[in-house]
This record gives structure tokens, sequence and C-alpha cells, in this order.
């Protein structure tokens, strides 16, 4: 479904992620794929998103060895000089997403999403200490991630 949504919203690339709190233990990017080029064709876009896995080394063990760390994520996005957005429910309201996006030029951005249950505190620390990521909010409500990933690309369309 939020790969889907997020085709539909021009979403130019796409990058799952194992972090402390990830459920999930597999990842399929044949049928991921499949459901892109559904989402191109029917909403007559030129370009499909790219579907970016993990490079050599930057897996974890117990997870699909094509999904990418965290860690190696946020250095991918930062090496591609994105603004870099990491959502967090317990972020600052005067860090409300909406305002970040509006102060920001036209950089690309890259947003982490966390699983349920959210980012663990490490790992926002780790966002924003080693990789200069802004703590954002979409506001007061707790979101499933699938809600909050669509809700956040709402905003940042420009």
């Amino acid at each position: 479904f939020l790969i889907e949504k997020a085709t539909e919203l021009g979403v130019k690339v796409i990058q799952p992620v194992v972090t402390e709190r990830t459920e999930r233990s597999h990842f399929k990017a044949d049928r991921t794929e499949r459901i892109l080029r559904a989402a191109v064709k029917q909403t007559k876009r030129a370009n499909k998103p790219w579907l970016r896995m993990a490079t050599t080394g930057a897996s974890q063990k117990g997870m699909s060895d094509e999904v990418s760390t965290l860690r190696a994520a946020l250095a991918e996005a930062v090496q591609e000089k994105c603004s870099l957005l990491l959502l967090h429910e317990l972020a600052s309201p005067e860090f409300d997403l909406r305002n970040i996006v509006d102060r920001l030029s036209d950089t690309p951005i890259a947003i982490a999403i966390g699983p349920e249950g959210g980012f663990s505190e490490e790992e926002v620390r780790m966002a924003r200490e080693e990789f200069g990521a802004a703590i954002a909010s979409l506001g007061p409500r707790r979101l499933r991630a699938e809600t909050a990933a669509i809700a956040a690309l709402a905003v940042v369309i420009r």
C-alpha cells in the first residue's frame, strides 16, 4: 500500500531499512518492483521511483541481505546532499514537519520513517548527531508507519 501511494505522490527513491524495532524479517524486492511498475502506469509518471536496496556490507543479519541498515541509509542521503528529516513522535512541537519543510531550499529531501513503535532513542541520537538530521513531528497524533509516510509526503510535495 505504502509503495503504491508513495509512487502516486511523486517519491523518487524508496529505501527499506532495518531498525532496532523492525518486526518484519523479510522484504520482497521483486514484488515491490511489480507494484512500482503498476503504480507508475496508473499515474502516468514518466519515471519509476528507484527501489534502493543495501550496498555491500550494509545489510543486517537476520534480515533480507538486500535491506539497508538505518545508518547506511542516512549516510547515503547525506552523501547525496539531501536535507535529512527523521520523523519521531517525541519531537518538540516547534519542529513541526511543515515548518521545517517551509525553511528548506530546493534541495532534495530524505525522510526517515520508523517502524511501528518508532525509532529508538539511540537511533534518533545517531541521526541528529552523526548525520545532522532534523528531528521532525507530524503533530500530536500517534500514526501508524504507513499513515505517517503518506502524511509526510503530503506535506513535502512541492
